[in-house]
């Protein structure tokens, strides 16, 4: 009948199920349990715990990555210097920010974005610009007369800002190249003062790229601190006398990049630096020149985003794997157990 036909139906399904099963139960009567056996379950899961807290310690910690890199954009864009330089024997009259590379550019008396602060000898601030009522100041006896005045009472000079470079070998150098007449004027018609001119200085700060962006970073990044983005701050040469000062700049490119904000910092720059006093010649005038070269290498900082899928995966990777080479070593143990006994 058809009811009889339904039935046969279901269980040639449910036999056909049965052999898909891949967890075969054994009747009770034929466990067997033995020492060996509870051995081995207690050390898996004693290790299986060990790994479990240690995936989890790396799944809850993070776990920065860091890789190497040529950098194929290098012409993209400039390069943003940070500086704030003081000067204690050069009035601002004198001294001056000039750039220049190996392709050509040349650029003299930077003060778009780099500021001179006239500062007296205690620190102060001198409010009073130059030549402030007086028409065509410039190569003029009342620009002469401050610049004198200004030798006398020890003014100094704060170069504090920012200014742009290629990402080309160059230098850029503090100098009195820009005036040279005064320079002259000085050595010339006061002898008296010209001993006490010089380009000793201290820097307080000279970093490159974003100062914003590396202030913010650098918590992330393990072994790196403030100093590795500006190794010369705090740097002081007090020295007098006709000295130049050459600093040999070797910059390195960073970025880092966080997939779990979604946010990516391109603008860090580390240098390493290397220094050379040489005196200067009688016919020349001092120098303080910073010289750089930017290496292709780019060292790239990422901190991986969190799967809790990757997670479970792993997990269940490992207690898998512990139970089932415990099981392979206790058959084997028990296979040489019995070997023995019947040897």
């Amino acid at each position: 009948t058809q009811s009889t036909w339904g039935i046969i139906e279901s269980h040639v399904s449910g036999m056909k199920l049965r052999r898909l099963d891949l967890f075969p139960k054994l009747n009770a009567d034929v466990d067997t349990t033995t020492v060996t056996g509870g051995l081995y379950s207690i050390a898996a899961f004693v290790i299986g715990f060990l790994l479990f807290l240690s995936e989890f310690s790396s799944f809850a910690n993070d776990e920065l990555i860091r890789e190497m890199s040529i950098n194929q954009s290098m012409a993209s864009h400039d390069l943003t210097v940070n500086i704030d330089i003081t000067f204690y024997k050069s009035p601002c009259l004198l001294v001056s920010l000039d750039q220049e590379d190996e392709i050509g550019q040349h650029i003299s008396n930077l003060h778009t974005t780099v500021k001179k602060i006239r500062m007296r000898p205690d620190g102060t601030v001198i409010d009073s610009p130059y030549g402030e009522n007086v028409k065509e100041y410039n190569y003029s006896i009342a620009e002469k007369h401050d610049l004198v005045q200004g030798i006398e009472s020890g003014e100094r000079c704060r170069i504090v800002g920012q200014f742009s470079m290629k990402r080309v070998p160059g230098n850029f150098h503090f100098s009195y190249h820009p005036r040279p007449d005064l320079y002259q004027f000085i050595r010339e018609n006061h002898g008296d003062l010209y001993p006490k001119v010089s380009l000793a200085f201290k820097i307080s700060h000279l970093s490159i790229g974003d100062r914003r962006t590396q202030y913010s970073v650098i918590e992330h990044i393990p072994n790196v601190s403030h100093s590795s983005f500006a190794a010369l701050d705090g740097y002081d040469c007090s020295q007098e006398g006709r000295v130049n000062h050459n600093f040999f700049l070797k910059i390195l490119g960073h970025t880092y990049e966080n997939e779990r904000s979604g946010r990516k910092f391109e603008e860090l720059y580390q240098y390493s630096v290397t220094k050379r006093e040489t005196e200067t010649p009688i016919h020349e005038q001092p120098l303080l020149i910073f010289r750089y070269e930017i290496s292709p290498i780019t060292i790239n900082y990422k901190l991986p985003s969190r799967s809790v899928f990757h997670f479970a995966v792993q997990l269940c990777a490992i207690l898998g794997g512990i139970f089932s080479m415990m099981g392979i070593l206790n058959s084997v143990t028990l296979g040489f157990y019995k070997l023995f006994q019947e040897g």
